[in-house]
C-alpha cells in the first residue's frame, strides 16, 4: 500500500486521460443530439445518395454507443406529444422507440416477476441499491413518470429524399427530410427515481385519482376496472373542433369493477394484491362486482397509452376525472355502449401475473391466450395450401395476424391519391380523403403523408426460422407514421387483410383497424438474407421435402404450394444464362448509358439469371434463379473462375447463352472470349448432377395442355407426349454428400423391412 501512494513517480487512475478510464459520462440530451447532429452531417458528406433531382428516396443510418467519442449514459424519462413517446431531460426531447434488445424466435410471455414494483418508486431518487432493472423487454405504464438511465441505445436517421413540396417557390431549397429517433430496450432502461410532478404532466394527473377518492368526499367512491386488452389502432387523423389530432381505438374486454375507499384495510381479492405494489397502497376493494365479459372498445386523442398497451395483458384502467361526476365506463356498461370516446383522462396499470392464478380467475386467463398468440409467416402461408381459387376468394374476408423480420422496404405510387385541386395554397398540403390541412399540423402530428407523399410502403416479410416470405401494401397517408420499420426488424402485424392477385399471389394490405409493434430492430447492419440462411441452416427440418410430381399435381388442378420446399433432382439441361452490368442511377447498359456527361459517378451493377431443366425421376420442372451466387453455385464454379467471367464481361454490358429448345444445342450471344469460355462451362460434365435446392412454386396459374418430346430410338426419330413442366424458384443451391445419401437411403431400407 506504501508503494501504491508514495512511489514515485505515481502511476495514479486520475492523471490519465479522461479517454483512457472507462467512465460513463452523462451528457445533457442537448449536448448528446448536438454530437449525433456532427456525426450524421460527417457521414452525409462520405455518403452518396446517387438520387437524380426531385427523384424519392428512402435510407437510414444507425449511429451507435460504440461510434461516440465517449462512453455516454443518457439520463431522463419518457413523456407524451401528440400520441407519441418522447425521451426528455429538460434540456431536448427526442423521439424513442421502446423495443426488445435481441431478435427473439418466440413472442415474449410475461410472468409474474415481469411486472415492476410501484411501492419501490417513493421518492425523487432511489438509492444506489434500490435502482430498479426491469427484467421485462415490453414498455410497462410505469416507465412513465420514473427516471431512466439508459446503459445501452442507439440513434437511428431515416431520410427521405424527393418528396412533394409545399408550393413550387420552395422546390429547389427544401433539403432532405429526416426523421430522428432514440431506439432503446426496456431491459436497458434502470429506473433510478421519480420525476416531481412539475416536470410531467403524467405524474401530476396520477395525483388525481388519489384526490378524488381522498380528499372530494363530493365526487363519492372512485372506481377502476378491470380490461382486457384485445387489439389496438395504429392512430389516425380525425379533425375535432376544426383542428386535427391522432385517433385509435383500443378494443378489449370489462371484466370486473372495483369500488375504492380510502380506508387502510387489507381485504383480500384481485384488487388487494395490486394495491400491495401500485400508488393507490392506501385503497382497498370495498367491492368487486363481476362484469359479464362485455366488449367495449375505447377512442383515445393523443394519447400516450397506445404504446404501453399489449394484446392479452391485464389492466386496470382508471378514471381521472369526472365529467359530471359521471364515469363514464360504468355509464356505457349499464346502457350497453361498446364505443366510448373518452372525454376524461384515464391511467392504466398492469396487473400482477400471480394473481390469475387464483382459481377464480382461470377463465380470463384462457381468454387472454387467444389475443397473445400470434402467427408465423411460414404458419400463415400453411394455412392457404391445398385450396382451391374459389375457396381462396371466399377466406379473403378474414382478417390475420402474423409476426416476422422485414427483408425488403420499398415504395409504390397510389393512383387513387392524386391532388384534385390545380394548385395548393402556401403552407397547405393535400391529405387524401380530408382534403386540405395545415402543413404544419401535418408534421407535428407526422402523418405518413409527410414522409412517403403519395405512395404506399412495400414491406417483403419473412419468417423468422425460415426464408417464406409474404408481400405487404401499407398506407400510411392519414394515419401517424410508424418509426423502426427498418430491413432486418422483427415486427408483429395485427387485423391486416388478406388479398389474392390475378396470378393468384397473396397478398396483405393495411386497414384502419390494422396496428404495427416493432419488437426490435437489427444489432448489427447485416443484410437479412445472411441472417436468414444462418437460421435456415439450424431450421431446416422445420421445411418439408417434396417431389416435382407433387408441384405438378397442385399446379394441375389450381391448387398453391405457398410454403418452401426442399427437392431432390438432377441438372439435364442449361436453357439460358445472362450476365449483365448496369449503371446504378440509370439502370442502362455501359453502351447507352450517359451519366457521365452530367458529372454524375458512375457505378456498376453486376447482375445474373439462369433457367435449367432439372428432374427427379417423378417429373420435370424448369427452375428460375435469379442471385449470381446462385448462378455461379448451379454452374459448379470457383469464386476466382466466376469472378474471371465477371470482369471480362464487364466490357461488353452483357453476355448471355440460351438454348433454343430442348433436343437442340445452345448458343451463346457472341464470338468473344467470354462467349466462349461460359460456353464451354456449360458444356462441362461437372455440371449436370445432383442438386438440393430451396424453391418455392413460381407461376400460381393452373397447368393447362401438354407438351411433346423428341426422342431417338435405334437412330429413328419419335415425337412423345409429356406432362408440362412446373416452375420454380430457386433461393437455396446444396450440393449433395453421395456418401451420406447412400447411408441413408440404406438406413431408411432396414427401417421398412424391419417394420414389416
Amino acid at each position: 500500500m506504501f508503494e501504491e501512494f508514495f512511489s514515485n513517480p505515481h502511476h495514479c487512475i486520475v492523471t490519465k486521460p479522461m479517454h483512457q478510464i472507462p467512465i460513463p459520462t452523462p451528457l445533457t440530451l442537448k449536448d448528446f443530439l448536438s454530437l449525433v447532429d456532427e456525426l450524421r452531417t460527417c457521414r452525409d458528406k462520405q455518403i452518396h445518395s446517387g438520387l437524380a433531382r426531385g427523384q424519392y428516396g428512402w435510407n437510414y443510418q444507425e449511429i451507435t454507443q460504440e461510434e461516440l467519442p465517449m462512453n455516454v449514459i443518457l439520463l431522463g424519462w419518457i413523456k407524451n406529444g401528440n400520441g407519441k413517446l418522447y425521451f426528455c431531460d429538460g434540456t431536448s426531447s427526442i423521439l424513442c422507440l421502446i423495443t426488445e434488445s435481441e431478435v427473439s424466435e418466440t413472442i415474449h410471455k410475461c410472468d409474474a416477476g415481469c411486472l415492476i414494483n410501484r411501492h419501490d418508486m417513493n421518492g425523487p431518487i432511489l438509492p444506489r441499491t434500490d435502482k430498479v432493472k426491469p427484467i421485462c423487454p415490453l414498455p410497462q405504464t410505469t416507465h412513465l413518470g420514473a427516471i431512466l438511465k439508459l446503459t445501452s441505445f442507439k440513434i437511428i436517421i431515416e431520410t427521405f429524399n424527393g418528396l412533394e413540396t409545399i408550393s413550387d417557390e420552395e422546390a429547389d431549397k427544401r433539403d432532405p427530410l429526416r426523421n430522428i429517433y432514440l431506439v432503446f430496450s426496456a431491459l436497458d432502461a434502470i429506473i433510478i427515481g421519480k420525476v416531481p410532478e412539475s416536470d410531467t404532466v403524467v405524474v401530476s394527473k396520477k395525483q388525481k385519482v388519489e384526490e378524488s377518492v381522498k380528499n372530494d368526499k363530493n365526487n363519492g367512491p372512485g372506481c377502476r376496472f378491470v380490461f382486457l386488452v384485445k387489439h389496438k389502432e395504429l392512430q389516425a387523423v380525425q379533425f375535432k373542433n376544426s383542428a386535427p389530432s391522432l385517433t385509435a381505438c383500443v378494443h378489449g374486454y370489462i371484466l370486473a369493477k372495483h369500488d375504492l375507499t380510502s380506508q387502510t384495510d387489507n381485504e383480500g381479492g384481485l384488487g388487494s394484491h395490486q394495491d400491495k405494489s401500485g400508488d393507490l397502497g392506501s385503497q382497498i376493494v370495498k367491492e368487486v362486482k363481476t362484469v359479464t365479459k362485455q366488449e367495449l372498445t375505447i377512442e383515445f386523442t393523443n394519447s400516450c397509452w397506445l404504446d404501453l398497451l399489449h394484446p392479452g395483458k391485464f389492466y386496470y384502467i382508471i378514471e381521472l376525472d369526472h365529467p359530471n361526476k359521471t364515469c363514464q365506463i360504468e355509464h356505457a356498461l349499464k346502457r350497453k355502449i361498446s364505443l366510448i370516446p373518452m372525454s376524461s383522462d384515464v391511467r392504466f396499470e398492469e396487473i400482477n401475473t400471480r394473481v390469475l392464478l387464483c382459481d377464480d380467475y382461470k377463465d380470463w386467463a384462457l381468454l387472454a391466450e387467444q389475443f397473445a398468440e400470434i402467427n408465423s409467416v411460414r404458419m400463415y402461408l400453411s394455412k392457404w395450401e391445398n385450396r382451391k381459387p374459389k375457396d381462396m376468394f371466399k377466406s379473403t374476408k378474414f382478417l390475420v395476424s402474423l409476426r416476422g423480420i422485414i427483408l425488403t422496404r420499398d415504395t409504390v405510387h397510389s393512383n387513387d391519391k392524386q391532388c384534385p385541386f390545380p394548385s395548393i395554397p402556401s403552407g397547405q398540403m393535400y391529405l387524401p380523403r380530408y382534403g386540405l390541412i395545415s402543413a404544419v399540423h401535418a408534421s407535428a402530428l407526422g402523418l405518413g403523408y409527410c414522409y412517403l407523399g403519395n405512395r404506399s410502403m412495400v414491406l417483403t416479410v419473412q419468417d423468422i426460422l425460415t426464408a417464406d416470405s409474404v408481400k405487404m401494401y401499407l398506407d400510411f397517408s392519414t394515419r401517424m407514421y410508424p418509426i423502426g420499420l427498418l430491413p432486418g426488424a422483427v415486427v408483429t402485424f395485427r387485423h391486416l387483410q388478406q388479398h389474392i392477385s390475378k396470378q393468384g399471389n397473396l397478398y396483405l394490405t393495411f386497414e384502419a383497424c390494422s396496428s404495427i409493434r416493432i419488437e426490435s430492430l437489427p444489432m448489427t447492419t447485416i443484410p437479412p438474407s445472411n441472417q436468414t440462411k444462418k437460421n435456415l441452416s439450424q431450421h431446416s427440418s422445420l421445411i418439408e421435402l417434396r417431389r416435382i410430381i407433387d408441384y405438378f399435381n397442385f399446379q394441375s388442378h389450381g391448387k398453391l404450394i405457398c410454403t418452401l420446399s426442399y427437392v431432390l433432382c438432377r441438372i439435364i439441361a442449361i436453357q439460358k444464362i445472362s450476365l449483365k452490368w448496369t449503371c446504378l442511377k440509370c439502370g442502362r447498359l455501359p453502351s447507352n448509358c450517359y451519366c457521365h456527361v452530367s458529372g454524375t459517378t458512375q457505378t456498376w451493377v453486376f447482375s445474373a439469371q439462369a433457367r435449367c431443366l432439372v428432374e427427379d425421376g417423378t417429373g420435370e420442372a424448369m427452375l428460375f434463379i435469379e442471385d449470381h451466387d446462385l448462378v455461379r453455385q448451379m454452374l459448379f464454379l470457383k469464386e476466382s473462375t466466376w469472378l474471371e467471367i465477371k470482369n471480362m464481361s464487364r466490357k461488353h454490358g452483357e453476355v448471355w447463352y440460351q438454348r433454343s429448345a430442348y433436343w437442340k444445342d445452345g448458343r451463346a450471344g457472341g464470338d468473344s472470349k467470354v462467349d466462349r469460355r461460359l460456353s464451354s462451362v456449360v458444356s462441362s460434365h461437372k455440371l449436370y448432377r445432383r442438386i438440393k435446392i430451396l424453391c418455392k412454386q413460381f407461376k400460381m396459374a393452373s397447368i393447362q395442355g401438354q407438351e411433346t418430346r423428341r426422342i431417338r430410338v435405334d437412330g429413328i426419330e419419335h415425337t412423345t407426349d409429356i406432362s408440362p413442366k412446373t416452375t420454380l424458384n430457386v433461393l437455396e443451391i446444396h450440393e449433395i454428400n453421395y456418401r451420406n445419401e447412400l447411408k441413408t437411403s440404406i438406413l431408411y431400407l432396414q427401417q421398412r423391412l424391419l417394420n414389416r
